[in-house]
């Protein structure tokens, strides 16, 4: 009798301690995942915002690709204009040898004229 109610009480009790530890444990579990859920919400978020600097990023980078192919052309522009620049100034160079040389061919003929003029000049 009363041994057996003592070796019953007794398991009882063991298994209300075990009942109320697993209790306590699955608050502390539930509290962890609550825990992991709201890390997971942040991450979320956070990936969110990579993403979105990401995709200013990229942006950024193919307006610097566009940019830089306009200048490449705007400088073939210019190197195309300046070698145009060099081909006219030659020839105006070239214009100008040929003046000088004509300037001076044309004062000798008017110094010959000159001279002819004043074998005939009568005194």
């Amino acid at each position: 009798g009363l041994s057996e109610v003592e070796t019953g009480s007794e398991f009882v009790d063991s298994t209300t301690k075990a009942l109320e530890k697993i209790v306590a444990n699955i608050e502390i579990t539930n509290q962890n995942i609550a825990k992991i859920s709201e890390f997971s919400n942040d991450q979320i978020v956070l990936s969110k915002e990579v993403i979105d600097k990401m995709e200013t990023v990229k942006a950024m980078s193919e307006n610097i690709s566009f940019s830089t192919e306009e200048q490449k052309t705007v400088n073939k522009e210019m190197v195309n204009t300046i070698e145009g620049i060099n081909e006219v100034t030659q020839h105006v160079a070239q214009g100008a040898d040929e003046i000088s040389s004509s300037t001076t061919e044309i004062s000798a003929q008017a110094d010959s004229l000159r001279n002819q003029i004043e074998f005939f000049k009568v005194s």
